[in-house]
Parts: structure tokens; C-alpha cells; sequence
């Protein structure tokens, strides 16, 4: 239950604070798990430059 609690006051918290989302850059995971820690080199570039690219996106949209 209390996981469950916690869950959805995160979930509300998220969806009503619109800074929060505001200041959230988006990037393409291509699918790779955050929990995947023997990805390749070509791998570390691909989400490198995706992240690179939406931060430019986001900030180029804040100007």
C-alpha cells in the first residue's frame, strides 16, 4: 500500500508541476535499458548524440 501511495503522489506531482515538465529534455533510448551496462561504444555515442540533440531542441524552443 504505502508503494502504491507513493507511486501515485509521484505520478500527481509530475503530472501538475509544469516547470517540472518544462524542464524536462526528452531523449530517444532506442530502446536500450538504463540497466544495460555492457553496451558498445557505437551504443554510448548513438545516446550521446540524441541527448545532445534534444537538449538543443529544447533550449532552441526556450529562446
Amino acid at each position: 500500500m504505502l508503494y502504491q501511495a507513493t507511486s501515485n503522489a509521484q505520478s500527481v506531482a509530475l503530472g501538475t508541476v509544469k516547470e517540472i515538465e518544462a524542464a524536462t529534455v526528452k531523449i530517444n533510448d532506442f530502446g536500450i535499458p538504463s540497466t544495460d551496462l555492457d553496451i558498445t561504444n557505437a551504443q554510448k555515442d548513438q545516446l550521446n548524440n540524441s541527448g545532445k540533440q534534444a537538449t538543443d531542441e529544447c533550449l532552441r524552443l526556450m529562446h
